[in-house]
């Protein structure tokens, strides 16, 4: 598992530097009724339609640049909405998934 991150975080470095825009791999499965946004070039945004009412949830990205990654949070939705996200000084995203609250 190791190896293959690390191969990620390398085709995501030179996606950056080439100024590429290759789309980053989900941790977990977007559901259904949620769709993933570019927002802009460092910012992406999930929109869901058939949340239940209470559930709390956000959108996570894991950012990556030459020499590290780190993880970030969007805002915190309750039901239906959107959660937006972005990688401030990492500036490609290796990969992103929702994440739920209780």
């Amino acid at each position: 598992m190791r190896k293959s991150l690390a191969g990620l975080t390398v085709a995501a470095a030179a996606v950056t530097v080439l100024g590429l825009a290759a789309p980053p791999a989900s941790a977990d499965p977007i559901p259904s009724d949620c769709t993933v946004s570019n927002v802009s070039w460092d910012t992406r945004s999930l929109t869901c339609t058939n949340r239940p009412a209470g559930q709390q949830w956000a959108f996570s990205m894991v950012c990556t640049s030459i020499g590290g990654h780190e993880r970030y949070d969007g805002n915190i939705v309750t039901g239906n909405g959107t959660s937006t996200v972005s990688c401030g000084a990492y500036p490609s995203a290796l990969s992103y998934q929702i994440v739920y609250y209780n």
